[in-house]
């Protein structure tokens, strides 16, 4: 009986962690690299050529490229706070995920990427 519920448990939480299916759970999708992230823009034929590989501190991986004709600047955040007060500073003008951010600069782009990474706008978080 003991091992029986000790497999259920088991299999519950193994359930639960393969049961994400990407959108993150706050604000769509999740990703653990900017090149997964960049990765899911080209699947979209978004191009998106990073100037330089993500660097990476305690709170982010950012990068930058030229999305449409406008610089971009993306994040994977490791700091939910400070991606937050992004995605507030932000407007309508940012695509954002669970844990990533793009900035750039109309509405427009921004739409156009929050749709691409089954994310969304600042404008539809407020």
């Amino acid at each position: 009986m003991r091992l029986l519920t000790t497999t259920m448990v088991a299999l519950t939480l193994l359930l639960g962690a393969c049961g994400d299916d990407g959108d993150g759970g706050d604000g769509g999708s999740s990703y653990d690299t900017l090149t997964a992230l960049n990765g899911d823009l080209a699947a979209a034929d978004i191009e998106c050529e990073l100037e330089y590989e993500g660097l990476q501190d305690a709170d982010r991986e950012i990068s930058q490229c030229v999305i449409d004709g406008e610089q971009a600047v993306l994040n994977v955040w490791f700091n939910d706070d400070l991606r937050q007060a992004v995605i507030d500073e932000s407007g309508d003008t940012v695509a954002y995920g669970a844990n990533w951010t793009i900035q750039v600069s109309s509405p427009e782009v921004a739409a156009r990427l929050a749709e691409a990474l089954d994310g969304q706008t600042g404008a539809a978080g407020s």
